[in-house]
């Protein structure tokens, strides 16, 4: 089994960071310094916060500088994520009022997850996943995750416009992020996302219906995700693994680099 290589445990830990600046267009917005990654994405309720390199006696003043960002484009919470064995930088986060976060489409723990060999196993014939290529696509996908999530209504909304930015993106040759679906008998049964990165490719979001689920068809997405990323010549996976998919995605061979705690920040007027 090959080792990870540090770029790429880095990238599993800190996408957001180890990730192509987002384009104009997008709806994203990201601040990288040598202390922080903050990442606004197009869904009003979700900003993720990555640290860097933060002594504990300045990270009080980071978490202030990080809310005057955010006051500034009109957001009222961010997603601090942390490692578990982070025990003093927890302690001050905490300390300043973050709490684990429940709201959807997150949640409180993942498993920074990477691998640089194929995925185990094979794909099922009946399951047929392609890139998003019409507008109709990628529509598709939004109402897709939007029912499995259970998101706000304004961040699903946040969701489809950044969809629809992204298919303009497409036809214009500009996509970091290129989107998957996936069908048994021609019904839609799942989609994923993969972002782009300088390392390899970050498995950025999936999900599959609860009907179409013990079927192969997550497993069918990563596949996808990895010939993609062997087209590029980039022959490299990370993954911010939840619940259900850390398990699936450990049998495929994806391993853990670091346990990470996802904190929210809810910021005052």
């Amino acid at each position: 089994m090959d080792a990870i290589p540090e770029a790429v445990a880095f990238q599993a830990v800190n996408p957001a960071s180890a990730g192509l600046e987002p384009p104009p267009d997008s709806g994203a917005f990201r601040l990288l310094t040598s202390r922080y990654c903050l990442l606004v994405t197009p869904m009003p309720t979700v900003s993720f916060v990555e640290l860097l390199d933060v002594d504990l006696d300045v990270l009080p003043g980071v978490v202030s500088e990080v809310r005057d960002q955010l006051r500034e484009r009109g957001r009222v919470q961010s997603a601090w994520t942390v490692a578990s064995t982070a025990t003093d930088r927890l302690g001050v986060l905490t300390g300043l009022g973050m709490t684990p976060y429940t709201d959807p489409p997150l949640e409180a723990q993942y498993a920074a997850m990477a691998t640089v060999e194929a995925p185990a196993g094979t794909v099922d014939p009946a399951i047929n996943v392609r890139p998003a290529v019409e507008l109709s696509d990628f529509i598709a996908v939004g109402d897709l995750a939007g029912a499995i999530f259970g998101m706000a209504q304004a961040d699903l909304d946040g969701l489809v416009a950044a969809l629809r930015r992204r298919y303009e993106m497409l036809q214009r040759g500009l996509m970091t992020v290129s989107t998957y679906l996936a069908f048994i008998d021609g019904e839609l049964v799942g989609e994923a996302q993969a972002a782009l990165t300088p390392t390899g490719t970050n498995l950025s979001g999936s999900s599959v219906l609860p009907a179409a689920r013990g079927r192969g068809v997550y497993r069918a997405l990563v596949a996808a995700r990895w010939d993609e990323a062997v087209r590029r010549g980039l022959p490299a996976l990370t993954v911010q693994a939840g619940s259900m998919s850390s398990p699936i995605l450990e049998k495929l061979g994806f391993r853990t680099v670091s346990t990470q705690l996802v904190l929210c920040d809810r910021i005052s007027p």
